[in-house]
């Protein structure tokens, strides 16, 4: 007589646990952090400075200064995708561009301490934390709309307002503060990382759109007269730039020093 056999499945051994090994409490308490840290990334939306601090700590330790990979690769992801826009295709793409540099990328996404300022910044009541993006965005946003600007100015605008204190944050960023060994800089050293940051993807947008792309380079890096610039329209336009920067950027502008040189 046959004996009726069981076909019921069984359980799959469990594996060894490898002495030393990735496996066990190690390696779920990890798994688990990487999924706290990318559910603060499911969101349409770039990271306020408060969403940011709920990640944890961007930047590595004391040396090198920078921030982990993973977390530029998921921050660049959301700029891209959902940065306001000017609406001018090649301005567009120029802002693109400056934010594929990692660098540039960190230097806007830097937390900085609102409260360190002459008043606190209404963006960061509730925190008293802000990034430089933010900031940015809302002078963009308020250069593009100034009354003395023109509405198809409006576009140079919004990128002059948005990488006007750009020079600021390259010299905020941790890696920049370490060589100077204090956060205090020259104001030459401002302009020359501002320079740094944008002269080469300017000088593109220049070719690529020239009336626009020559009036935002003399904006952002000086006029010269080469440029081909309207000196009534630089004037006007210089003129809103600085005086909403001031507003916007005073927790940078602190820092300066060496403001007549």
């Amino acid at each position: 007589m046959n004996t009726p056999t069981d076909n019921t499945p069984q359980p799959e051994p469990r594996p060894r646990k490898r002495p030393g090994g990735g496996g066990g409490e190690n390696a779920s308490g990890k798994g688990a952090q990487n999924a706290r840290e990318l559910a603060h990334w499911n969101h349409s939306r770039v990271p306020s400075a408060s969403e940011l601090l709920a990640i944890g700590e961007l930047f590595q330790g004391m040396t090198p200064h920078r921030m982990k990979l993973h977390q530029l690769a998921l921050l660049r992801e959301h700029v891209l995708a959902y940065r306001i826009r000017c609406g001018h295709p090649e301005i567009d793409a120029f802002m693109d561009a400056i934010f594929l540099i990692d660098f540039n990328l960190e230097c806007y996404f830097k937390v900085h301490d609102a409260r360190a300022g002459r008043f606190l910044h209404p963006l960061s009541r509730s925190t008293g934390k802000v990034t430089p993006f933010e900031l940015s965005t809302q002078l963009a946003w308020q250069c593009s709309i100034a009354p003395d600007v023109l509405l198809d100015e409006a576009p140079v605008m919004h990128a002059a307002g948005f990488f006007y204190a750009s020079g600021h944050f390259w010299c905020a960023h941790p890696v920049e503060v370490a060589k100077r060994g204090t956060p205090r800089v020259l104001l030459h050293e401002v302009r020359q990382a501002r320079r740094r940051m944008l002269r080469a993807d300017l000088d593109f947008l220049a070719r690529q759109a020239p009336q626009e792309g020559r009036l935002l380079r003399a904006l952002l890096l000086g006029a010269t007269a080469g440029d081909g610039v309207d000196g009534e329209q630089f004037a006007r336009l210089l003129t809103v730039l600085h005086l909403w920067s001031e507003r916007i950027t005073y927790p940078w502008g602190a820092q300066v020093i060496d403001l007549k040189s």
